[in-house]
């Protein structure tokens, strides 16, 4: 399924809600999302990957590179409830072990 991506907030966070399939052909555009809230006053950004069915290498790239900046300028960018590949992929990458990922939207 393509990506679709929807803007949202939950309280004064901003949460970049993501559904269907984070591929190369794709995320240009939630790259270009990201980089807008990077510039934001905004200090926490989410990802709701709840409906996220697969997510590439580029994929993978894009979310790892936009935590990077975040990190950078002493943003938190948190990912939510990755599902089925995408939370095995960043299971077995060790990821979490980095990155900061909660269970729901609930958790921010």
């Amino acid at each position: 399924m393509k990506m679709k991506i929807k803007m949202k907030k939950h309280g004064d966070i901003p949460v970049v809600h993501v559904a269907g399939e984070v591929i190369g052909r794709d995320v240009a555009k939630l790259s270009k999302k990201l980089d807008d809230y990077l510039a934001t006053d905004d200090q926490m950004v989410a990802i709701d990957l709840s409906e996220s069915e697969l997510i590439d290498s580029y994929g993978l790239g894009v979310l790892i590179f936009s935590w990077k900046q975040f990190t950078a300028k002493n943003k938190k960018l948190v990912f939510v409830s990755p599902q089925g590949f995408a939370k095995s992929l960043f299971e077995g990458t060790n990821l979490t072990k980095v990155i900061c990922m909660v269970d729901s939207i609930e958790a921010l």
